[in-house]
């Protein structure tokens, strides 16, 4: 059972942005199942570092976007940004100590700060930039089912 899942309240109304929130829904969700399954010891490592990457990375989008079209909470928001990445920073070098204990505890924070950065934070420059970007196409599906022909 996933510790944390996707719903429309999440959403900012930015589609390539929720496509990435929704892929931090999934890294924790991974981080969770190697904890009930007894694999933290081996697994927790490798996810918290895909974490690190992959948040660096949507910030660094996120951000751009803000400068781009100078939304005036850039600063504080940036400010947020870099504290949560230092809170990763963190728990990645503490990796080699207690690892069930480092990934229960950044689970819990990586679920906590996640929701309520993007039902607070990410909804203020959401609601400033909807209206000023240019329409996204919409996502490709993962996959086409192809008719083979048997009904």
């Amino acid at each position: 059972m996933a510790l944390v899942s996707w719903s429309d309240e999440y959403s900012v109304g930015i589609p390539r942005m929720d496509m990435q929130h929704q892929r931090w829904f999934d890294l924790i969700n991974m981080l969770h199942q190697a904890m009930a399954q007894g694999e933290a010891d081996t697994k927790v490592g490798a996810i918290l570092e895909e974490v690190r990457a992959y948040t660096r990375t949507h910030f660094s989008e996120e951000e751009a976007l803000m400068e781009q079209y100078a939304f005036p909470g850039f600063t504080g928001h940036k400010r947020v940004h870099d504290a949560f990445i230092k809170q990763l920073d963190d728990m990645v070098r503490m990796g080699g100590n207690s690892r069930v204990l480092l990934s229960m505890e950044a689970m819990r924070t990586m679920k906590d700060w996640l929701v309520r950065h993007i039902q607070q934070m990410d909804q203020h420059y959401a609601r400033f930039l909807v209206d000023k970007l240019p329409p996204e196409p919409p996502p490709p599906p993962l996959f086409r089912m192809k008719s083979s022909g048997v009904h």
